[in-house]
């Protein structure tokens, strides 16, 4: 089965030689990986890896991460259903307010959108559900088929649960950049 990562990127696809990551190890990578696009200090650091322990202690059962969609248009116009995780959300949290005077820090994330470009990152992986991916699939079809564009304030629920487990570089199918998909009307139905 095909899922969608969105996350952001510098261009290269290097970014992801070591698959799709676990949030802990994700959010380390991601820091080591914008070190020399943004400037961090080191609470910058803390601040994020302390949010990653309170978001995990937070979820439950199959927490972790990678996190991803069972459709494609639903990861490339996640931005728009106000579900766009493109940026590690431990940029986000209480921890931030100390620093910043708010519960995000909002200088680093908008130089990180001017700087990395939106990736949907198309790879295989096991269902939490096959029948309820299966509906999702022809629900999709169908949608298309009728000519009704798919949502974009909302989504049909995911059966992607990544456990806190990498998906290996091998599982990697396609990198798709989004930026040259701008304004493309067309869609991928895998």
């Amino acid at each position: 089965m095909a899922y969608y990562h969105r996350t952001a990127y510098d261009g290269s696809a290097d970014w992801f030689e070591d698959g799709l990551l676990a949030s802990h190890e994700g959010a380390k990578a991601f820091l080591n990986k914008i070190a020399g696009i943004v400037s961090l200090d080191g609470d910058d650091h803390a601040i994020a890896m302390a949010n990653i322990r309170d978001r995990e202690c937070c979820e439950g059962p199959g927490a972790g991460g990678p996190y991803a969609f069972d459709v494609f248009d639903n990861a490339r116009y996640a931005d728009q259903a106000g579900m766009d995780y493109s940026l590690p959300e431990f940029f986000m949290g209480n921890s931030w307010a100390d620093k910043y005077g708010v519960c995000y820090a909002a200088p680093i994330l908008e130089s990180l959108r001017n700087k990395l470009k939106p990736v949907v990152v198309k790879f295989s992986g096991k269902s939490s559900d096959p029948d309820a991916y299966i509906t999702n699939l022809w629900q999709y079809v169908f949608r298309a088929w009728i000519g009704e564009p798919m949502g974009v304030t909302s989504h049909f629920p995911c059966t992607f649960c990544g456990e806190g487990k990498t998906v290996s570089p091998d599982r990697i199918i396609q990198i798709i950049d989004l930026g040259g998909l701008a304004g493309d009307p067309t869609s991928e139905f895998s």
